[in-house]
């Protein structure tokens, strides 16, 4: 049940959100992609200031996933789906920047959301005075941001090299 509160969450924000124009029955091109974004090594969590100590530990991956839509026009549209707290303004801008100059795709067909789970590692540029950071760890965390950036881009790319014919519809 809770899948399918999701999925329908994941169909309206994509309706409302990502022009895409598709008639009732319409075929249109969709790719979807999954990639594991699970930090390798002890990192800082996000999401409160009670920590006092970097992770110790993985009980469940994270993952970053993408489903990209291309209608008859050849428009594409992607939406990226991450386990992670959220995005501030200039990682979403410089991820959007880079899928745009890699695949074409316009800011504005680009929907980047985040489960704000309080489990995922911190990002550099974020809340990082919330915590007591050597500059190892400092460094730890703008490592992993980089991977990040450059995992949400192979999860679009892997999204739309799946692009195969299919169908929305709801009702």
């Amino acid at each position: 049940m809770m899948y399918l509160n999701k999925l329908f969450i994941i169909v309206l924000l994509i309706v409302i959100f990502i022009p895409i124009k598709v008639n009732a029955g319409e075929m249109i091109n969709i790719g979807v992609a999954t990639m594991n974004i699970t930090p390798e090594k002890p990192i800082w969590l996000n999401g409160y200031a009670g920590r006092n100590r970097p992770s110790e530990g993985v009980i469940h991956p994270i993952y970053a996933k993408a489903i990209a839509f291309e209608d008859k026009t050849g428009s594409k549209s992607v939406l990226v789906t991450t386990d992670i707290i959220g995005f501030n303004l200039k990682l979403a801008e410089e991820i959007a920047n880079r899928v745009n100059n890699e695949f074409g795709i316009p800011r504005a067909r680009l929907m980047l959301t985040s489960s704000h789970t309080h489990t995922a590692p911190i990002l550099h540029g974020s809340n990082l005075s919330m915590f007591d950071l050597s500059e190892k760890e400092k460094k730890t965390i703008f490592n992993y941001t980089e991977f990040l950036k450059d995992a949400i881009l192979k999860v679009i790319k892997n999204s739309l090299i799946n692009l195969s014919p299919g169908s929305l519809s709801f009702g």
